[in-house]
């Protein structure tokens, strides 16, 4: 099941009101977030979205999460105005990690 959707609130809010399960939405910067902790991260995984142009690039993603896995991107042009450029959400798995929490591994460790 969805326990967690990560990435800038807009996009992962829609995501989880959508979602069955109700997961819990944490913001990219994780501070902002502290009913998330990093060990609930490591034991239940997490979908990461984010949109672009707005909350941030696919590098910046990969920085705050190096072991993401199955990442892709999708196009959304605007009906209304085309001379817009597309609306891009890209999203990731964060997998469930094995083994006792560390959560440098999912890029946390600086969460005070």
């Amino acid at each position: 099941p969805l326990r967690i959707v990560v990435g800038d609130m807009a996009v992962a809010g829609i995501v989880a009101l959508d979602a069955p399960e109700t997961p819990s939405v944490m913001d990219l910067s994780a501070w902002r977030s502290p009913w998330v902790r990093p060990e609930q991260l490591e034991a239940d995984g997490a979908l990461v979205v984010w949109s672009s142009p707005g909350c941030c690039t696919l590098q910046y993603i990969k920085k705050l999460f190096p072991t993401m896995q199955g990442v892709n991107q999708i196009e959304f042009s605007w009906p209304k105005a085309a001379d817009q450029k597309p609306l891009v959400i890209g999203y990731g798995i964060l997998t469930p990690v094995a083994g006792p929490p560390a959560p440098s591994r999912l890029g946390l460790s600086d969460r005070k």
